[in-house]
């Protein structure tokens, strides 16, 4: 049995979290021993320690940053305790230091897609990140390709980045009675077509033009339509404001934090995504193709990986809330194109976005490890 420790260090459930949820649902539990390290306090907590099959540890040092000297020292306190095969980690820098002082062949996984500053990719530079992870990493996932050209430009080899796409479980699909009762929970009624984004309330996920978009609607007289914000985070009070100075009051329902996305997803018609900067392969997204929810998303990082522009929605350019509006009103309105559209989701979600082909990729990672180390 090969023998794994994950390690996090997020305070709140973010990208990094959900995907590792995802791949505790569908490991091969007769191959692999899996244990988790996340921040004290952090609320991982209650969605890991579901699985009975994994152990978990909560360490000092790691929480929301990739890099300490207490982190190195409580890393290396728990390896030596649990003796791991190949540590995982989620770019905590940290743990990947404290294995190479045990000799344990780590990897890292990188979530997020940000262009690099200029400064950082100068030979000098390119030549420090790179002598870095060749000896901190025998490999690097990238979630993206976007992701992956990032990690070159910053100086590291090619040959060691892995591109495996998220892949999520899919919903359950509710009965139109569910549905019914779910809007009634939200005060919806039920001739209103409703438009949703599901995504942490920060600038870069572009709720402010969300909110333009909207606002472009209103102003062409429609009436029909409901607006779901659904997610949590530093954004939420100018969000508030914001809602209020454009008179969206009666327009937009804000839900906070959802620990299942399964309810709102279920009751949109279309889901939105208006990132800016940052995106990689987003969640959320992955888990509305799985029910057939058409999608308009800004051109931003991974999301025209996901979102084929007028196959299984439409792809805008980044801050036109204008288009977006437009693209919204396109496929709320042609039936046609609407039932197209979500077809199309859901066959692209069973090729290339479940769980299970996305674990199934990350243990051949593994693997290979184990085999190079045994031999």
């Amino acid at each position: 049995m090969i023998k794994i420790l994950h390690v996090l260090s997020d305070s709140n459930v973010g990208g990094a979290g959900k995907w590792l949820v995802e791949f505790l649902k569908y490991y091969n539990k007769e191959r692999f021993k899996i244990s988790v390290a996340i921040p004290e306090g952090s609320e991982l907590k209650k969605y890991i320690e579901k699985f009975n099959n994994v152990d978990l540890y909560q360490i000092k040092g790691i929480r929301d940053k990739s890099f300490s000297f207490s982190g190195i020292v409580n890393s290396l306190r728990l390896m030596k305790k649990i003796n791991p095969d190949i540590v995982h980690t989620s770019s905590v820098l940290s743990s990947r230091l404290a294995a190479i002082f045990l000799n344990i062949k780590s990897i890292y996984t990188k979530h997020c897609v940000y262009e690099p500053k200029k400064i950082f990719t100068k030979k000098i530079f390119r030549k420090i990140n790179n002598s870095l992870n060749t000896k901190t990493c025998e490999k690097i996932i990238a979630v993206a390709e976007d992701a992956k050209s990032n990690l070159i430009k910053l100086g590291i080899d090619e040959k060691k980045i892995c591109v495996i796409l998220n892949g999520v479980s899919e919903l359950k699909k509710l009965s139109p009675l569910e549905i019914k009762a779910i809007k009634e929970k939200y005060k919806i009624k039920p001739n209103k077509k409703i438009v949703g984004i599901i995504a942490r309330l920060s600038q870069s996920k572009g709720h402010m033009l969300f909110l333009e978009t909207i606002k472009t609607i209103k102003n062409l007289g429609i009436k029909n339509i409901i607006f779901i914000i659904a997610g949590s985070g530093k954004m939420e009070k100018p969000l508030k404001e914001k809602i209020k100075k454009l008179c969206l009051e009666d327009l937009v329902i804000m839900t906070g934090f959802l620990d299942n996305v399964t309810e709102i997803m279920n009751i949109i018609d279309v889901q939105v995504n208006c990132s800016i900067e940052g995106e990689a392969t987003s969640l959320s997204l992955l888990e509305g193709l799985s029910i057939g929810k058409p999608c308009v998303v800004t051109d931003a990082g991974g999301n025209s990986k996901i979102i084929k522009n007028e196959v299984n929605g439409f792809v805008v350019p980044i801050k036109k809330p204008k288009k977006m509006a437009e693209c919204l009103i396109k496929i709320l309105n042609d039936d046609e194109t609407y039932l197209k559209f979500s077809k199309s989701c859901i066959e692209i979600f069973k090729k290339k976005f479940t769980a299970k082909t996305m674990t199934e990729k990350i243990e051949k990672i593994y693997e290979e490890i184990f085999n190079i180390s045994a031999n």
